[in-house]
């Protein structure tokens, strides 16, 4: 991973909780050089996500809204 922001407001969505942090990340792929891949971090909290973490790629569907790609932390 190439770089961790943790948001602590936005617009409300389902499954995006602000309390305790939210970690959007910047992906560093394996497959081809160059290529970043920026989404949310889920099924970690956002004090325990760091630079460095291997992630795998997820595709989210929250209900009302389009899939999206996140990421969970793979230990």
């Amino acid at each position: 991973m190439a770089l961790v922001t943790v948001l602590r407001q936005g617009p409300r969505r389902p499954g995006v909780d602000y309390t305790d942090g939210y970690a959007v990340v910047a992906v560093d792929l394996d497959e081809q050089d160059g290529l970043r891949l920026a989404g949310g971090v889920v099924g970690t909290p956002a004090s325990d996500v760091a630079i460095g973490d291997r992630v795998q790629v997820v595709i989210r569907r929250d209900e009302g809204s389009a899939p999206r790609v996140g990421f969970e932390v793979v230990r």
